[in-house]
């Protein structure tokens, strides 16, 4: 790494880095993603410094909108736009111009924690520093972009079952198609067996009255849903770092609400259509109108805790979705279902 001798006289141009072991970054780090590519300022330099520092750079810089000043010993200082440079007067000193609250991200940060701070903070380039707050490197922003082009592809095939693949779609092969998918297929059946189960537990409600069974895949399709609206806008606020394990009651309650009222909307809807449509009796409709709003409540405030539970257990959130919340909330569905014609309808 490149440091300054002289207070001003001498400049400098991009700064070499440590080589870039695999083995010195965690995987998918920040230190793995920076780039040495850009130009250090010393505070006490001038203005007119600073240009003969750009104007000696000897290859094109990656990221030409800002430099960073350091001091001797490369802890990093602040940041000054090339805007800035060019308005400020030659004999102004860099430290009377840079803006030193500078945002930054450790080298063992997580890349999806470096594309959060773009996103948050419509960054070009973001420092990356050592725990004592040496400069390191700069990632850029079209580095950022291929990450959460990269994030958000696995996490859609997650949340569809799907183990992630490497290749284009056209250029794997069936076989490597139906590995990635055949463990999760599995997995959902499995648990497909516990709905049977229950099922089977109520067979004398539905033995009773075959009209229950009809309105079994409306109810289920319906928990599915609400809880897979939940879990999409929870991982999202997850991996945006706008909540955390510590909000877990505050999101589930709102969730829990928030299924409230669009449960007793679609309860209002469907208590007119099976009562004045369906011509089914005025019991029933109402059966099935409360475990509308009963399993939008549950199924919401599910959709709400498990990715944060998975988080928290250090397990991928985008894993507690689409299908894994639907088959859950199939099971409780059917639960709530039956528990509710018994008592009122039997």
């Amino acid at each position: 790494m490149t440091t300054i001798k002289d207070t001003r006289a001498q400049v400098t141009g991009p700064a070499p880095l440590p080589p870039q072991d695999p083995l010195a970054y965690p995987e998918d780090s920040a230190g793995l993603l920076m780039s040495n590519n850009f130009v250090r300022l010393r505070p006490d330099m001038t203005i007119g410094e600073a240009f003969q520092t750009l104007r000696s750079t000897p290859k094109p810089l990656e990221v030409i909108y800002s430099c960073f000043v350091t001091d001797s010993n490369d802890k990093l200082l602040g940041v000054i736009s090339v805007r800035d440079i060019f308005a400020a007067r030659d004999d102004q000193l860099v430290s009377d111009v840079m803006e030193d609250a500078v945002v930054s991200v450790l080298a063992e940060d997580d890349q999806e924690d470096v594309a959060v701070a773009f996103d948050r903070y419509d960054f070009l380039a973001l420092p990356v520093v050592d725990q004592a707050g040496t400069l390191l490197g700069v990632i850029t922003v079209d580095d950022a972009m291929d990450i959460m082009h990269e994030e958000a592809r696995e996490d859609l095939t997650k949340m569809a079952a799907v183990t992630p693949a490497d290749q284009p779609y056209l250029e794997t092969s069936p076989w490597q198609h139906a590995k990635s998918r055949v463990f999760w297929l599995l997995l959902l059946t499995l648990s497909g067996l516990i709905n049977e189960a229950i099922l089977s537990h109520y067979e004398h409600a539905f033995l009773a009255l075959p009209v229950l069974v009809s309105f079994i895949p409306m109810l289920t399709d319906t928990g599915g849903n609400a809880g897979a609206q939940s879990s999409a806008v929870v991982i999202r606020s997850l991996a945006m770092g706008e909540i955390s394990f510590k909000d877990f009651f505050w999101v589930v309650w709102k969730e829990i609400r928030i299924g409230f009222v669009v449960g007793i909307t679609m309860a209002v809807v469907n208590l007119a259509r099976v009562y004045f449509i369906e011509k089914e009796s005025f019991i029933l409709s109402l059966t099935v109108s409360l475990t509308l709003v009963c399993v939008a409540m549950v199924a919401k405030a599910m959709g709400a805790a498990m990715p944060i539970l998975a988080e928290k257990l250090k397990l991928d959130p985008a894993v507690m979705a689409g299908p894994v919340i639907a088959t859950v909330a199939d099971g409780i569905t059917i639960m709530i279902y039956f528990t509710l014609a018994s008592l009122l309808v039997l």
